[in-house]
């Protein structure tokens, strides 16, 4: 710290310090994603240097803000919503959590002992990867067909997933000689009816 006093002629003031405070700002960043249970996705831990994320919908973050001198709080601001962070122990981490459901930008806000932050902090990105939905297509039969009460029709169908199938389920109808449509036992492609070989 710096000591000064100012004195004007036989008179001076007090003895008054100056201490310099450095302004907080995130040097690097550990980014944990948990993926929902329905990925079946382990989590995936990466570090960086900026804040900025991208994962598919619906992950949590889980951030470790590493920061470049001990603060005493700290917050995400996210489309003017703040997320709540926890200093920990060694007082230069902040963690905080956020789930990614849509993409946006955000900030993060630093405080050292003395309540003081940078005004202007740099804003950061969150791309979100839609999770869009299964693809299914029909190869046989290639187009409309007819078959006797006795005989058997071959079905067979490709579905597809950006994040992968838990499960394939088959519904059919048929209709009977009035013209109404019955609805046939849901099974699994594969799967043969009941009382059939």
């Amino acid at each position: 710290p710096m000591q000064y006093r100012v004195e004007i002629g036989d008179s001076q003031s007090p003895q008054f310090t100056v201490r310099v405070f450095e302004k907080p700002t995130v040097e690097s960043v550990d980014v944990t994603y948990e993926f929902p249970p329905y990925m079946g996705r382990a989590n995936e831990t990466a570090h960086q240097k900026h804040a900025d994320l991208k994962a598919p919908q619906f992950a949590t973050a889980d951030l470790h803000l590493h920061v470049n001198t001990p603060i005493a709080r700290g917050f995400l601001m996210v489309d003017q919503q703040k997320v709540h962070g926890e200093v920990l122990a060694d007082g230069r981490t902040l963690r905080a959590r956020k789930l990614l459901d849509k993409s946006a930008s955000y900030a993060v806000h630093l405080f050292n002992q003395a309540d003081y932050t940078d005004p202007e902090p740099r804003p950061n990105r969150i791309e979100v990867i839609a999770d869009r939905p299964p693809t299914i297509q029909l190869l046989k039969p290639a187009a409309d067909s007819t078959a006797a009460a006795d005989q058997s029709l071959t079905i067979a169908l490709r579905a597809a997933d950006d994040y992968g199938l838990a499960a394939v389920r088959l519904e059919t109808k048929v209709v009977d000689e009035n013209g109404i449509e019955q609805a046939v036992a849901t099974r699994r492609p594969g799967e043969r009816p009941e009382g059939r070989p």
